[in-house]
């Protein structure tokens, strides 16, 4: 990556960063320092190939319980920029669709094959329940090629499933390489 890309990069992860610690800050002030509260951010780079380099930041925000955020930064060496998923689907947009069918279908095998599984699909609260995806979920490849789409938690299930994630089948997809 060359130096022009890294200062994009890092201007992008310093502003997430920056609405993270804002936000923190507010429910803090908001509490007037009752209870107990932390804010802890990790990475790692899950992917490296020679065209994506996607880094992935989970954080976790701890107010009395805890909630658990994802955000993955992909970005498209031979351009520099980071992308979103509508960026990667920008010629072929009709497969957010099938993504989404995808992501539905899973969500449908995982709760019938273990009833401890909630998402939020097909709910008595039709308002809460994962109707597509938007384009700009946080996304990565894992070392199959595997699209690999990440949710923040109680995005799209319960706060105590965590930060869950899917694995879309290059069946769906297709090659990305």
């Amino acid at each position: 990556i060359d130096g022009n890309t890294e200062n994009k990069v890092n201007k992008s992860i310093e502003e997430y960063a920056d609405e993270l610690i804002a936000q923190y800050e507010k429910d803090l002030r908001a509490s007037q320092g009752e209870g107990n509260y932390s804010l802890t951010s990790t990475y790692k780079v899950v992917t490296d190939t020679d065209r994506y380099l996607c880094l992935r930041i989970d954080t976790t925000l701890v107010m009395a319980s805890g909630t658990e955020y994802t955000k993955v930064f992909t970005i498209d060496k031979t351009t520099g920029d980071i992308i979103s998923l509508s960026d990667l689907f920008k010629n072929k947009p009709e497969m957010l669709t099938a993504i989404s069918d995808n992501i539905k279908e899973q969500m449908k095998q995982q709760m019938a094959a273990d009833s401890s599984v909630t998402y939020f699909i097909d709910s008595d609260m039709p308002e809460w329940d994962f109707k597509e995806l938007k384009g700009d979920e946080s996304f990565y490849f894992n070392e199959k090629g595997e699209l690999v789409i990440t949710f923040d938690e109680t995005e799209v299930a319960p706060a105590y499933m965590g930060a869950v994630e899917f694995t879309i089948p290059q069946s769906v997809t297709g090659d990305l390489k």
